[in-house]
């Protein structure tokens, strides 16, 4: 049992680490936190506000920032001091909170889901009209409780590791440049090319904070991995092999941006059965390392059984991991692409026929809109063929114009491809198109 004098300290002590992080002059404005602004501003019932990501990623930064003007009680759940903290234990906390912030309406819970049964005191909060916001690093847990008590009571959104626009936000280079003016590459070639070395860097180093603000990328990165599989997978599901566990976590990571099967999967790991193999995936995906995307087919039956790809949650975690000597520059690309459609909550999902392959398809409802490839360079003409084709005839199979662009490293100039009426992009202009807010 945990004492109310302790409770008292820690509120404390964590209320001076929301004042710290507040004033933080060196933050940007998350691109996701003016995307929840916009959705929250006109609620009219009280609903808890469920933000969710990968370990280390930003998200209670970005919680302690929308929050800012509105001086919430914060307790963070993986404070060491809290270990232990039991259901029993909430309505003690509350006294603790009516006693030292008795005006506060707006609660802030970091990591609450380690607490069982948390989603009943949320309830009880949420009847009492107080404005509930909640961090966690896990997906399905939040989820599986949010369905079963929180029904229409509550907001989920997803935080990704720093996107490449943020990243330049961050080091100032809209000022630097001119603002949108040197975003949009519509500029000198100066700008592009200070552009394409900055996302080479990117690609290299990805978006975790702390990489961000100087820790040895290398190092940071597989330790966040480590802890990741101790805490978020192992710490919540009973784990008997946690060294089959890592290896497997790894061979996944090191086949992103391609198709997976989970025999494959199974077949790597001496002794690990396809039930194994899709179980540890599933793990994966709740704590955000990896993810599967979804394919399209034409025929419904095939859609079950196709496999499917799988990317990875930050590129520099990635490059950390590879087991690869030299990986392929052109997967990283696609990687990229993957995770700013994530990003912006586009419905999209990988297409794959006997004659072509489409990296990513946008849809609204069931309806495809736009046919999206991926390629390094289309320096080849056999390069440029295989990608016309492949556009064209995914095209037929619909019987439709679908609107289409092919996401580059190179400049977007370097190859006109109006005539098959595909729009050729580069990857940097690609990235720092308007977005829309």
């Amino acid at each position: 049992m945990i004492s109310t004098d302790l409770l008292e300290t820690v509120l404390a002590d964590q209320h001076d680490e929301h004042l710290a992080i507040i004033n933080d002059k060196g933050l940007i404005k998350r691109t996701a936190a003016i995307r929840i602004e916009r959705e929250i501003r006109n609620l009219r019932s009280p609903m808890a506000k469920i933000i969710t990501g990968l370990r280390r990623c930003g998200k209670s930064t970005l919680c302690h920032q929308l929050l800012a003007d509105k001086k919430p009680v914060y307790v963070n759940f993986d404070d060491d001091r809290l270990f232990g903290f039991k259901a029993s234990s909430f309505q003690d906390l509350f006294e603790v909170i009516l006693k030292t912030r008795p005006n506060s309406q707006v609660y802030f819970f970091d990591e609450i889901q380690n607490v069982e049964g948390w989603e009943l005191f949320v309830n009880r909060l949420l009847r009492k009209k107080i404005d509930i916001w909640i961090t966690g690093s896990n997906s399905n847990l939040l989820s599986r409780e949010l369905a079963t008590h929180l029904t229409g009571r509550a907001l989920s959104y997803t935080v990704y590791p720093f996107s490449f626009s943020e990243v330049l936000r961050l080091e100032g280079a809209d000022e630097e440049d001119g603002a949108k003016g040197g975003r949009g590459l519509g500029q000198s070639s100066k700008i592009r090319a200070k552009r394409q070395a900055q996302l080479e860097g990117y690609l290299k180093t990805g978006g975790l904070p702390e990489v961000l603000r100087g820790a040895p990328a290398r190092t940071y990165h597989q330790a966040l991995f480590n802890q990741i599989l101790t805490k978020d997978v192992a710490g919540r599901h009973p784990i008997r092999k946690q060294n089959e566990l890592k290896l497997f976590a790894l061979q996944v990571l090191d086949r992103f941006s391609t198709t997976i099967g989970y025999q494959a999967l199974a077949n790597a790991i001496p002794g690990m059965s396809t039930g194994t193999a899709k179980k540890y995936l599933g793990f994966l995906e709740e704590c955000y390392l990896a993810f599967e995307l979804n394919p399209y087919r034409l025929k419904l039956k095939q859609r079950e059984k196709a496999p499917r790809k799988v990317y990875g949650i930050d590129l520099g975690l990635l490059q950390s991991l590879t087991l690869k000597p030299t990986p392929d520059r052109g997967l990283f690309l696609e990687n990229l692409v993957f995770l700013e459609l994530r990003a912006r909550e586009v419905d999209f999902r990988t297409w794959k026929e006997d004659s072509f392959e489409i990296d990513f398809v946008e849809f609204e409802g069931r309806a495809p809109t736009k046919l999206i490839q991926v390629c390094w360079d289309l320096n080849h003409p056999d390069t440029r063929a295989r990608e016309v084709k492949a556009i064209q005839s995914a095209r037929e199979s619909v019987k439709h114009e679908i609107p289409a662009q092919i996401i580059t490293w190179g400049n977007r100039d370097e190859w006109d491809l109006a005539k098959s009426r595909i729009k050729v992009l580069s990857a940097a202009e690609w990235l720092l198109q308007a977005e829309d807010l």
